[in-house]
């Protein structure tokens, strides 16, 4: 019986088709493997990517010229600690020309109490003084102001990725 189908050139011709690779076969597992090389590297690269968990305020330069304070909301105050790195700009200097001002946090300014409006405020000694991390030197002029930012966690980009899903299918409670 099985002679018998063999014969028939219709189905001999299926089973040819079958056994010949298709025309583009080879491109295809090429661009597969190129798929597969390219999301590896990207699944790499994010255990390498740093994705920091910061907060923002507002910052005031001192006329001391060494320490400034942020002013931040309610949200994540209970995560600052003194020690932790902050990075501060000039509203009239932008940290994109001029650079941004290192900092570490010293502590909370009012006993931790928020201010009058509602924000807490955070105080920061500058690493350097008035000048940036590119080597440019603020002028001592009183009153200057703009952005703070208060590191507090390091963490990777694939943290921020995975985290959510893990807990989401029960594999971690908590990925810290």
């Amino acid at each position: 019986m099985r002679e018998d189908l063999i014969q028939d050139d219709t189905f001999r011709e299926e089973i040819m088709e079958d056994m010949l690779p298709a025309p583009h076969a080879k491109e295809s597992l090429l661009v597969f493997l190129s798929v597969c090389v390219s999301m590896l590297g990207l699944a790499a690269i994010s255990f390498l990517v740093p994705c920091p968990k910061t907060i923002r305020g507002h910052a005031v330069f001192c006329d001391d010229g060494v320490t400034a304070v942020i002013s931040v909301g309610p949200e994540g105050t209970g995560e600052i600690r003194p020690g932790q790195k902050a990075r501060l700009s000039a509203s009239n200097y932008p940290a994109e020309d001029y650079g941004a001002l290192e900092g570490s946090v010293i502590g909370y300014a009012n006993d931790g109490k928020p201010a009058k409006s509602g924000m807490y405020e955070v105080r920061v000694r500058l690493l350097r003084g008035w000048t940036t991390d590119r080597g440019v030197s603020f002028p001592d002029k009183p009153h200057i102001q703009g952005d703070g930012e208060i590191r507090i966690e390091e963490r990777r980009l694939a943290r921020e990725i995975l985290g959510p899903l893990l807990r989401n299918i029960g594999l971690k409670k908590d990925i810290r």
